[in-house]
């Protein structure tokens, strides 16, 4: 089966998957499961790579080095000239903390392990990922660690094995579906989702439809009802799984099985005929360049622009993102597939493809050594605000919230609460626990304050909501969930105050948790979940410092967190708690406080207190909250 009676419908089928991927990341709500775009290139990288490999295994034309220097003209170019432009574009528009983070993804990106990398660093759908000017790379990671491995296994069973390439072909697929599923099931999502082994079974659906392990289907309407299923199958995956859908494993399954419908019973149908027409092929043809481009726009977009872009902002980003793919395709991809450099040698060019790749690596070490450089740094006000961005890391920040002692991190020597130290009562005032994650931590230095005749113990640990059945998180949160629900079981306070950065998926478990702490005699305060930036607040006020007037936070703030505090607050007080929140003090109708009355900036990073943030905070509540005095203690 030749790849190139499929050309026209595969790059349809390219544009449909860099659309769906690029409308989810500006921001197309209705495309909230986008990403499976990425999934789709998958299955068409299989195919492709495949039926090129066995079409020259049977001419005995196949030559590894011919492959790699064919992989590398086609991928290296754009991507490497993409790099080039941030390098330049990063000390202009950005801060040193963004500066050094993209240093640092250099180096992976260039040996394509950027996978391991983010998937170490980085929850895809977390906030804090959309900052990250390189981490769409991940799939090309994965797809090059596909071609490093892939033709000499597929080689190696062409020559022992002929007659049953197909099938350890579609057991791998099998295998590898299987342990996406395994992964997801014990908590390893990001293994899941990033590393190319629970991957691999999606390039190999395409692999097996090259190899002609599927069903041949003859008759055109049939043909006909398949393709038009796989579209259907990839709709679903694009307008039904949001961020929140255990992803990939059995979720992935749609999006992929419908690329396969289409590229095995696509030919010949209505379906092929659109797809191969004018429009979808010219952008399937630039959807590599264009897949590089939308996310650094993006990025630029969201520091910029804010959360969410509007009709306006996509259109802008749209606009711009085609440009540059297009320029790319023109002037960057296309010549580098002229017969030109086909006639390069082969080792002066994997030479050469090796060195470009040694200096884009060590650019990141010496982009690091120049993120003072940043132009934001030449504003004084800005030059203050930024400064805020390493306030965790400051000895009075950690004194403050009694880090790696009552507030634990990956990073603490001990992953145990010292009970001591962090639990123990005073007779003479009223004893108030405090038990949830980072967020509540960064809080207490201005409940403190705010209720100095109050006692505030504190169990305290990043990533880890205190709730009952809590199954996620970091390895010690389990342990000291259990260690706190039973003394709370034993030990009754004068409060018990839950903090964490909510999601609405733990609204139900946290009603349990309330009714379970209720019903041992607890009196339970739950703090709602704070206002949050699609980017660090500093680093906004710092391009606001920068930019001048016009330039506001408020574009900044997350939507749903403001949704999700209306949620809480009706869900907990039916459970008979008592709900404060972290917004409505900060906020009128049309602003919320960016900054202390110090000029602080009320958060150091997207959501966690400054200390003076954390007082402005406290001081709002209990100003709002009069009667809140009389559960847990006088304020001043």
């Amino acid at each position: 089966m030749s790849p190139i009676a499929y050309r026209a419908e595969i790059d349809g089928l390219r544009a449909i998957a860099v659309l769906a991927v690029t409308l989810y990341h500006f921001g197309i709500t209705s495309m909230s499961g986008g990403f499976v775009g990425v999934d789709v290139f998958f299955v068409i990288s299989g195919y492709l790579i495949t039926a090129i490999l066995q079409r020259q295994f049977a001419a005995n034309q196949f030559s590894i080095a011919d492959f790699y220097r064919r992989r590398a003209l086609r991928i290296l170019p754009a991507l490497l000239f993409l790099l080039a432009v941030l390098c330049v574009l990063m000390p202009i528009a950005f801060t040193p903390v963004d500066i050094k983070a993209f240093a640092r993804s250099l180096p992976p990106v260039a040996a394509f392990l950027s996978n391991f990398y983010f998937g170490k660093e980085f929850n895809y759908f977390d906030a804090a990922s959309d900052t990250q000017m390189l981490l769409h790379t991940w799939s090309l990671a994965v797809e090059e660690q596909f071609y490093i491995l892939y033709p000499i296994m597929l080689g190696l069973a062409f020559r022992y094995a002929r007659r049953f390439m197909a099938a350890l072909v579609w057991i791998s697929v099998l295998l590898s579906f299987a342990l996406s599923v395994y992964l997801l099931e014990t908590n390893q999502a990001k293994i899941a989702f990033y590393m190319f082994p629970p991957r691999a079974w999606e390039l190999g659906l395409g692999a097996v439809i090259a190899l002609g392990a599927t069903p041949t289907v003859a008759n055109r309407m049939a043909r006909e009802v398949l393709s038009a299923g796989g579209v259907a199958l990839i709709a679903f995956g694009v307008f039904s799984l949001t961020a929140a859908s255990s992803f990939p494993g059995v979720n992935a399954l749609a999006p992929c099985l419908g690329a396969a419908l289409i590229i095995a019973y696509g030919s010949g149908t209505r379906l092929g005929a659109v797809l191969g027409s004018r429009l979808p092929r010219g952008i399937g043809k630039i959807s590599y360049s264009l897949y590089l481009w939308h996310w650094p726009v993006a990025v630029v977009a969201r520091q910029f622009m804010g959360a969410e872009l509007g009709l306006s902002g996509l259109a802008i980003c749209l606009v711009v993102s085609v440009a540059l793919a297009v320029a790319s395709y023109r002037w960057i991809e296309t010549p580098f597939r002229a017969r030109t450099w086909t006639q390069v040698p082969v080792r002066k060019l994997l030479a050469g493809a090796l060195a470009s790749l040694l200096i884009a690596a060590a650019a990141g070490p010496a982009l690091a050594h120049m993120a003072s450089a940043s132009l934001l740094l030449r504003q004084p006000q800005a030059k203050s605000d930024l400064a805020y961005l390493d306030y965790d890391r400051r000895p009075e920040s950690r004194v403050e919230v009694s880090r790696d002692v009552c507030f634990l991190t990956e990073e603490s020597p001990n992953p145990e609460l010292n009970v001591q130290t962090c639990l123990t009562d005073r007779a003479d005032r009223p004893n108030v626990l405090t038990f949830g994650d980072s967020h509540l931590a960064y809080l207490l230095p201005g409940l403190r304050e705010a209720y100095p005749a109050t006692n505030f113990v504190q169990a305290t640990a990043a990533g880890c909501s205190p709730i009952d059945d809590y199954a996620l998180g970091k390895p010690y949160c389990r342990p000291m969930i259990d260690m706190i629900y039973d003394r709370l079981g034993k030990h009754r306070y004068q409060a018990v105050i839950l903090g964490a950065r909510w999601a609405e998926r733990d609204v139900p478990s946290l009603v349990a948790s309330i009714g379970r702490l209720k019903a041992s005699g607890q009196t339970v305060i739950v703090m709602g979940p704070a206002l949050e930036y699609s980017d660090a607040l500093p680093a906004v006020l710092a391009r606001m410092s920068w930019i001048g007037t016009g330039f506001s936070t408020e574009p900044f703030l997350r939507e749903d967190r403001r949704e999700l505090d209306r949620i809480m607050r009706d869900a907990v007080t039916r459970a008979g708690a008592t709900y404060v929140s972290e917004q409505t003090p900060l906020c009128s109708e049309n602003r919320c406080e960016a900054r202390a009355p110090s000029g602080a900036p009320i958060v150091f990073d997207y959501a966690h207190y400054t200390t003076d943030g954390a007082r402005r905070l406290a001081a709002r509540i209990r100003e709002d909250n009069p009667g809140l005095a009389d559960v847990i203690g006088p304020g001043n």
